[in-house]
Parts: structure tokens; C-alpha cells; sequence
């Protein structure tokens, strides 16, 4: 009834199986589609090992799985194993080790050191979010921690060309080269003498990745390059106010001052305010918002139609779909239905992340997840940021946490993924 029970056991002979099948799968439809150039690496195993990898898309599981001899157990948001069938099979075959999302999640742990038990390898996303913006996402400062208590040598994977080729933002996809290769393994030994933050600095080395400092450049092209790009660039470079963006073909132009921009191959935009990258342009949206929304405090609401499903911790299954109005405002998160009008204040809200490309995810007091999948033109981003500002602004005024971003406009870092 232990270890040696095969009902008991997440590592399984059948995932190299799957994995060979997958493999031929993706050779023939996601790496054409992705343009994607596989590398495979034999490594001498020397035990289980954790591979880092930075997170560019929806795909980098397929990707990652083609690089190795051998197969991975990811890290994955719970969100995505509740989804009936689907989930069922994404389990059948991966068998991912499920976290909450955004959330401090301790029993993640055993469950990583169990799958190294039994000699399988896990992979992490560090940044858990995807990108959106071609720069890194932030890191929990506990991985440092958890790689010294695992004891395991770490592999580093850092992809290129797939941010490009399928942007966060973006609503079609651009066609140019992608790959991920191995930059680094780091042994035991190098590492046992390093306290976590030391640890820390050598992940953000290794995958403090730019999509735009990488080389060498390449051209990405596509019909529709920068629809869903007022997703990331929700305020406007020009007049920077919010809720006049929009986007057309290759154009980004704003109502409200008739600021007109094209996003080209190489992806940068390129308009009346200079040649911009997309990392520079999110740090310009994210102080000017920062300003608008402390200038506007009591007025500033996001409201769209969106759908909804509701998720309690610990179950199998998410609630069925309902369409409802989603309402961010100073009072809290509003969800309005057919008849009634429920409010989640800020004290109830514990914490809050994007997932995908149009889902803005809420978990609340009573381990209950709010996931609201948005209109395609409407920005999950924006919602997430407003709901930073806004959350950060009311524990600062009860004396929760002694920083508030509204009163620092110039400090972006603590906003975004």
C-alpha cells in the first residue's frame, strides 16, 4: 500500500509512451505551425532533475516535452485540471503537479519532492505567468529555497522566437522561427553552499530573458499583426489616457486623440512617440495608468459582459458557464446577474491573476475562484493592474502594508505579471 502500489504512484510507464506519441504529434502539426526548430538532449542522468523554463506560451509544455530523454511532470495551475474531459486527458498524459495560481501554495511541495521521489523530473515556469510582453514576469523569492531543500540538479531551458511568434496579447498568429535549447545545468555541488537569494540571482541570470535582446533578429510576419494589441497597450502613448485603444490590421490608433502606430515583423510599434518596443511601451502604459487611476480614484470603473465560471478549492469540477457583468471599481469586484448584484470587497479578496489571453481569475475568502473569460477586445491586463492599484490602495489605508503604488507613479515594478 506504499510506494510500490501503482495506483499510488504520479510517475507511470505509460508517459513514455504517451510522450513518444505526443512527440510525433507535435513534429507534424505544433512545430510547423510554430515554425520550430526541436533540439533533443541526451543527458546523463545523475538522478531526478528540475528544469526552469521561461514561459512564452501556451505551448512550451508540447515544446519542452520534445527536448529531453526523458519525460517531464509540469507545474501547472489547478484551473486547468478541473475542466472535465479535457483535464482528464492533459492528466492521462502529462500527469502535471497542480498549484493554486498566484497563491501561496504549500502542498505544491510535497508534491514536486514525491514526483523526484519516485524518479521522475518536474518542470517549472519560475514566472508562472506567460509574458506579455516580450520581457520577464516576476519570480516567487521562494524557489531559491525550494531548489536548496530538493537537492537535485537544475536545468535551465530558454525559448526564442515563440513570443513573437504568439504574443499574449495578440488575437492571430505571426510566422517566423522559435526553439528552446539548454543554457545551463546547475549541479548540487555548485550550488549547496548558496543561500536561497544567492540562488535567486542565479535563476534571474539565467532566465532574465528579453525577447528582444535576443539574437539573432528575425522577422515575424502575419495579415493581422497587431489585433489585440490594445490588450498590453491599454492607455495611449500620445494623450495617455485608458479606454481609446484600439486596434486594426497592422495599426494601434487611439479615438480619443487620433494617435495612429504600426506594429512591424520585428515587433516593435512604431508611431508618432518613436520606434518602441513592446517591454518599454508596457513600462510607459503602466506609469501613465498608475497616474490616471490615482487622479481618478473614485470614478475609475471596468465593466464588460463576460463569461463566468465559479471554482471551490479542492473539486474536480468548475461550476457551469453563466454570462454576467463583471464590475471593477473602488467599492471592490461587483458581479452582476440576472437579478441580483453580488460585491466582493477588497477585504474578502485574497488574491487575483490573469490566465491565457482573456481570463482574469479571482480567489476570494472561502476558497472560492472567480474565473471571468473577458470579450476578445477587452484586456485582462488592464483589469489585473486595476485590481493591483486599487486592492494595494485599500490595505494601505487600513494599515495592512505601509506602500501604496498610487502614491509612487514612477515605480512599475511591484505592477504587471
Amino acid at each position: 500500500m506504499g510506494k510500490n502500489n501503482p495506483k499510488k504512484r504520479k510517475v507511470l510507464p505509460r508517459h513514455w509512451l504517451l510522450l513518444i506519441l505526443v512527440r510525433i504529434i507535435a513534429d507534424w502539426f505544433i512545430f510547423p505551425y510554430f515554425h520550430f526548430r526541436p533540439r533533443y538532449y541526451r543527458i546523463k542522468k545523475r538522478g531526478p532533475m528540475l528544469v526552469l523554463i521561461n514561459h512564452a506560451t501556451e505551448f512550451d509544455i508540447l515544446f519542452a516535452n520534445n527536448l529531453f530523454n526523458f519525460p517531464l511532470y509540469f507545474v501547472a495551475s489547478e484551473q486547468l485540471l478541473n475542466k472535465g474531459f479535457s483535464s482528464w486527458l492533459l492528466n492521462y498524459v502529462f500527469a502535471p503537479i497542480p498549484k493554486s495560481k498566484s497563491m501561496s501554495d504549500i502542498a505544491v511541495v510535497p508534491r514536486i519532492k514525491r514526483v523526484l521521489d519516485e524518479g521522475g523530473n518536474v518542470a517549472i515556469f519560475p514566472e508562472g505567468n506567460m509574458t506579455m510582453h516580450g520581457g520577464p514576469s516576476s519570480m516567487p523569492p521562494a524557489i531559491g529555497k525550494l531548489i536548496k531543500m530538493l537537492k537535485v540538479p537544475v536545468v535551465f531551458v530558454e525559448s526564442y522566437g515563440l513570443y513573437f511568434s504568439s504574443p499574449r496579447w495578440s488575437r492571430y498568429r505571426k510566422y517566423g522561427p522559435s526553439g528552446m535549447f539548454v543554457k545551463r545545468i546547475l549541479e548540487v555541488e555548485e550550488y549547496a553552499s548558496l543561500t536561497g537569494e544567492q540562488i535567486n540571482e542565479v535563476i534571474h541570470q539565467q532566465l532574465d530573458v528579453n525577447a528582444f535582446r535576443q539574437r539573432p533578429i528575425r522577422k515575424y510576419r502575419g495579415f493581422r499583426k497587431a489585433e489585440g494589441l490594445q490588450r498590453l497597450v491599454f492607455s495611449c502613448p500620445n494623450c495617455h489616457e485608458p479606454f481609446g485603444m484600439h486596434t486594426h490590421k497592422s495599426t494601434l490608433y487611439c479615438s480619443k486623440c487620433g494617435y495612429k502606430a504600426t506594429y512591424d515583423v520585428y515587433g516593435y510599434i512604431n508611431g508618432p512617440t518613436g520606434r518602441l518596443d513592446t517591454v518599454t511601451i508596457d513600462g510607459i502604459v503602466k506609469r501613465d495608468y498608475n497616474r490616471y487611476v490615482s487622479a481618478h480614484l473614485d470614478e475609475i470603473v471596468l465593466e464588460d459582459r463576460a463569461e463566468f465560471r465559479y471554482f471551490i478549492a479542492g473539486q474536480k469540477r468548475r461550476s457551469p458557464k453563466f454570462v454576467q457583468t463583471i464590475r471593477l471599481s473602488n467599492r471592490g469586484l461587483e458581479i452582476e446577474k440576472a437579478s441580483e448584484t453580488t460585491l466582493y470587497p477588497f477585504d474578502e479578496i485574497l488574491s487575483f491573476t490573469m490566465q491565457t489571453r482573456r481570463k482574469f481569475i479571482v480567489y476570494v475568502k472561502g476558497n472560492l475562484s472567480i474565473v471571468a473569460k473577458l470579450p476578445i477586445a477587452a484586456s485582462p491586463y488592464q483589469y489585473l493592474i486595476t485590481m493591483q492599484l486599487l486592492h494595494n490602495h485599500h490595505q494601505f489605508k487600513k494599515g495592512i502594508v505601509d506602500y501604496e503604488y498610487l502614491a509612487n507613479p514612477d515605480d512599475i515594478t511591484p505592477l504587471g505579471l
